[in-house]
């Protein structure tokens, strides 16, 4: 007595086969979602880096990284 018909066993890579071309097509659909917000970031940089110059935009992100409190008193710089 076998454990899988081949008949059963067909079925199981069939249901594996359409899984896995969902889980594939969900990741490829997540991944072009999580590009355009890249690129959107990445062309905001620029419009930043030309509009202030590249020095103050180094100084800009130099800056984000450090904890700030409302009055605008550095608390804490963070490792980076």
């Amino acid at each position: 007595m076998q454990i899988f018909s081949t008949k059963n066993l067909i079925r199981l890579l069939w249901v594996a086969i359409i899984g896995l071309a969902l889980a594939a097509g969900f990741l490829q659909s997540a991944l072009e979602v999580q590009e355009r917000k890249y690129n959107a970031l990445e062309d905001r940089y620029v419009r930043l880096r030309h509009m202030v110059g590249s020095d103050r935009a180094q100084q800009l992100i130099q800056n984000s990284y450090n904890y700030i409190d409302n009055r605008g008193v550095i608390i804490q710089e963070m490792e980076y």
